[in-house]
């Protein structure tokens, strides 16, 4: 254990501290969602696809807020509360830690800092390394993307990837932090997804069974658009 252990600082030393150049310092805070606002955009571009969009979409979406919004505090939540793992800046001294109200402590004005010899940060950061939500929210959501529509997994894994890539650059995890969130993420994703399409089969049929016509499957397109287009052909 403690090589494995020896193995994952040496890793995050390499891309914390020897990977850093100028591009990554203004792109990887924007992945981690600093400066940007990743939550107003997803309040209003949720709704609007929620409208606009099929059913398959609707539930897609709807997966995606619940993978979310369950696995982040009851599998992550509890895994880091376990586990109690600290997070790379509160035991290297040599980390590079990216924190925007620190950035009085940064010569070059971007935000990267190495941490306090007592330790300072803001009274509200989160000193709990293992897993990351990070990995784990993006890698859930690129996973019920995939399962829903394959060819997303084009953008949304590459995504999820430089999002985990950008919490090691950033300071605030080591690899295998965010390797494990990613695992979990992906994992609990498909276990709702499975659990949603069980629980379909039973309560659509039951109550809702014009639209469990429509959608049988929650991973298929709906029943009657393909029936639909097959008939125009034949026409």
């Amino acid at each position: 254990m403690d090589w494995l252990l020896q193995t994952d600082t040496e890793l995050f030393r390499f891309l914390n501290v020897s990977f850093v150049n100028p591009v990554f310092d203004r792109l990887m805070p924007a992945l981690s969602g600093y400066h940007v606002p990743w939550l107003p955009a997803a309040i209003v571009g949720v709704p609007v696809l929620l409208w606009f969009g099929s059913v398959r979409l609707r539930v897609c979406l709807a997966m995606m807020v619940l993978v979310v919004a369950l696995g982040d505090p009851l599998v992550i939540g509890t895994v880091k509360d376990s586990v109690l793992r600290p997070r790379p800046f509160v035991v290297l001294k040599d980390a590079r830690l990216y924190v925007p109200q620190l950035r009085r402590f940064d010569t070059h004005g971007i935000g990267y800092v190495t941490p306090l010899p007592d330790g300072s940060l803001p009274a509200n950061a989160n000193r709990h390394s293992f897993p990351s939500a990070h990995s784990a929210n993006w890698f859930a959501i690129a996973t019920v993307g995939f399962l829903f529509y394959r060819r997303s997994a084009f953008w949304l894994v590459p995504l999820a990837a430089l999002v985990t890539f950008s919490r090691v650059y950033n300071g605030v995890h080591y690899p295998g932090d965010i390797t494990a969130g990613a695992i979990l993420g992906a994992g609990y994703a498909v276990a709702l997804v499975v659990l949603a399409q069980m629980l379909w089969n039973v309560a659509g049929k039951r109550y809702f069974p014009k639209a469990y016509a429509r959608l049988p499957n929650l991973l298929q397109p709906e029943t009657v658009k393909a029936e639909s287009g097959k008939r125009k052909a034949e026409k």
